[in-house]
């Protein structure tokens, strides 16, 4: 799964500067600076899973960063039990 090589830290500063970014360059939606600010690269998957967050639907970003369907059920199966044991 490609969401597992992404370091989560790096993605949150991105996301947390993309409304910043967005003001600066005075942008009315986020997403139109995501698409113009971030080139989507294999080198900074950081950077390319942000662009396709934004850009892609859904079923583009579950195929390509969680490798389909059921896995990305799996996923979320593990991430609700953890939660529940956590409670």
């Amino acid at each position: 799964m490609k969401i597992s090589k992404l370091n989560s830290q790096r993605v949150g500063e991105i996301l947390l500067g993309a409304p910043l970014k967005s003001y600066q360059a005075n942008h009315n939606k986020i997403q139109a600076t995501m698409k113009d600010s971030i080139t989507p690269s294999d080198e900074h998957l950081e950077g390319k899973f942000i662009h396709d967050v934004f850009t892609k639907n859904t079923q583009e970003i579950i195929d390509e960063w969680y490798d389909g369907d059921e896995r990305a059920a799996q996923l979320l199966e593990m991430i609700q039990e953890e939660k529940h044991s956590n409670n």
